[in-house]
């Protein structure tokens, strides 16, 4: 298990791509990269085998404002 700071990802994430690409997270844990990705602006597609991090994921993920820009994104179980 490797945390990291969601200000972090965001800092990555805003320098590797640019708006409306794609963020790949095959390995997701609790969505820290997918919510990085969708406050840059960016989707996601976020893949974990344990539902249960799938679904505190997608609550956090939740949490972020409604038609901002990036807010579509994947989450495979």
């Amino acid at each position: 298990e490797a945390q990291k700071p969601v200000a972090l990802l965001q800092a990555l994430i805003e320098l590797c791509t640019i708006p409306g690409q794609v963020v790949l997270d095959p390995f997701m844990g609790s969505g820290s990269t997918a919510v990085a990705a969708a406050r840059c602006g960016r989707g996601y597609i976020a893949i974990e085998q344990d539902s249960g991090l799938c679904d505190l994921a997608r609550e956090r993920l939740a949490l972020i404002p409604q038609g901002q820009p990036g807010d579509s994104g994947s989450i495979r179980d």
